[in-house]
């Protein structure tokens, strides 16, 4: 009676709306297998059930044997045992885990994100020029949008992070204040000298040239591996496929990437990301920028990610 009381009267309480069909059960259980009159002068509660069950003689061992009690009866109450056992432990357990299962999806969630899988935002404009003591040396097309290092900062934020052929290094000036560490690759001695005054840490080597035990510690332990190449219809491959030979075992590539920009103004750039889209299994994500009015200072970017372990059989992503 007090839970149908509650239920008509609208009560939002969850537990009463999912209970309230318990006690229902129950006392129509108890009509079949218990004397009428018990159940009539009880309440319809499961407290007053199970009061009346065990009280009524029928859950008493010596007299569920005593001839003076039917089969049925016997059964009945083993039935009304088992609702309740299984009532009381859906009351404990399932209340509990309904009311956490928002935060523990938003968790699973959380745990199963990845450099892959991550959504990334795409701003209206670079907040790069608003950070206090940050200056831009070029732009387009002498580099890529200066957008795309807010792209890359969800990246690489909390992370290592390694920039190959960087100019002088405005993507990785602004980068570098986000990430645990970042390090550029050089090979023209100018732009060295320049980022070296910039504070940059810079390798000024061809890393395809040189062994995996004479490159830098940061190139081991990057997280995010990015350029913009200048050839990109036969760089792009080479620096991919030498960046996996270095770092060498498939564990030690597991959960890092390599990101890849491509204009859409420039046709090389489209060639070549149609075929790393399809041949190394690619997520794109398409950026607007505008940097003037002159020649490929506006338009569209692409900056694709691509997974350092990768099951070519079936373009999925494994380890992710």
């Amino acid at each position: 009676k007090t839970y149908l009381d509650r239920s008509e009267r609208g009560d939002s309480n969850p537990s009463t709306k999912n209970t309230v069909l318990v006690p229902v059960i129950l006392s129509y259980l108890h009509y079949v297998v218990l004397p009428q009159r018990q159940l009539r002068t009880a309440n319809f509660t499961l407290k007053s059930i199970v009061k009346v069950m065990f009280h009524s003689g029928a859950c008493i061992p010596a007299r569920l044997i005593s001839r003076h009690r039917s089969l049925y009866q016997v059964c009945g109450c083993l039935t009304v045992l088992v609702f309740v056992i299984l009532t009381l432990v859906s009351s404990f357990q399932r209340y509990p885990l309904a009311r956490g299962e928002p935060k523990l999806a938003k968790a699973a969630i959380a745990k199963k994100e990845t450099l892959m899988t991550k959504q990334l935002r795409v701003p209206k404009r670079t907040n790069c020029t608003s950070i206090p003591g940050y200056r831009s040396f070029d732009i387009s097309p002498v580099r890529s949008p200066l957008i795309l290092a807010d792209i890359l900062i969800q990246l690489t934020e909390g992370k290592y992070y390694f920039e190959i052929g960087t100019r002088n290094g405005d993507h990785i000036d602004c980068i570098r204040r986000f990430a645990r560490s970042a390090q550029a690759a050089e090979i023209d001695k100018a732009y060295c000298n320049v980022l070296r005054q910039r504070q940059i840490n810079v390798f000024c080597k061809d890393f395809t040239k040189m062994s995996s035990a004479k490159l830098p510690s940061n190139f081991h332990r990057a997280d995010v591996f990015f350029w913009w190449a200048m050839k990109s219809t036969s760089q792009n491959d080479i620096w991919l496929a030498a960046i996996k030979n270095k770092l060498g075992d498939v564990e030690n590539r597991r959960g890092k990437i390599a990101v890849l920009a491509f204009d859409h103004n420039w046709p090389d750039d489209l060639q070549s990301l149609a075929h790393m889209r399809e041949t190394h299994c690619g997520k794109e994500t398409i950026v607007p920028f505008m940097e003037g009015s002159g020649f490929r200072q506006q338009g569209y970017f692409s900056i694709v990610r691509f997974p350092l372990v990768l099951n070519a059989t079936n373009c999925s992503l494994s380890g992710y």
